[in-house]
């Protein structure tokens, strides 16, 4: 069993990044994939935002909203 973000897919193969961290990337052959299913959980370590203060909480809002276009208007306070 391998777990990753789908980040590439055609009819023959599968890219998966397994480590976001490290970029680290696994290809497989459709033709050798026995099952795919979306995960149930997030991939996000469980807690991280309670580790956030309050101003990177609404830079993380801000940066959503954005969808990460340095053009966008940042939230101010």
């Amino acid at each position: 069993m391998v777990t990753g973000r789908l980040v590439e897919a055609n009819d023959q193969k599968l890219v998966l990044m397994t480590d976001p961290i490290h970029g680290n990337k696994e290809e497989f052959l459709v033709a050798e994939v026995v099952s795919r299913r979306p995960s149930k959980i997030s991939p996000m370590p469980e807690g991280l935002v309670n580790s956030f203060t309050e101003d990177e909480i609404w830079d993380l809002i801000a940066y959503l909203e954005s969808s990460g276009k340095k053009s966008y208007a940042a939230f101010k306070k």
